[in-house]
């Protein structure tokens, strides 16, 4: 996996394009529970960009200092509970 932000990572899929490009499958790198996990979250070609990636894992790492469970959801939501 290569780098595209802090805790964001991608994978290049080459059996699907993007234009002309292949297409790439976003990966966030976290610990909700003291076990890093690496989470996919979405494709570039659904319209996923290091950008929203990057405030998906800021979402999810203010639920985990306000105390609320919560995992990433590849259409943007989520869920969240308390803890």
């Amino acid at each position: 996996m290569k780098r595209a932000a802090p805790g964001v990572y991608y994978r290049t899929v080459t059996k699907r394009k993007h234009g002309v490009r292949h297409d790439r499958r976003f990966y966030i790198r976290h610990s909700p529970y003291g076990k890093q996990i690496d989470e996919p979250i979405g494709l570039a070609s659904d319209g996923w960009t290091v950008a929203r990636v990057q405030g998906e894992l800021s979402r999810l790492q203010e639920a985990k200092r306000t105390g609320c469970i919560c995992t990433a959801a590849a259409d943007g939501g989520g869920t969240m509970g308390p803890l």
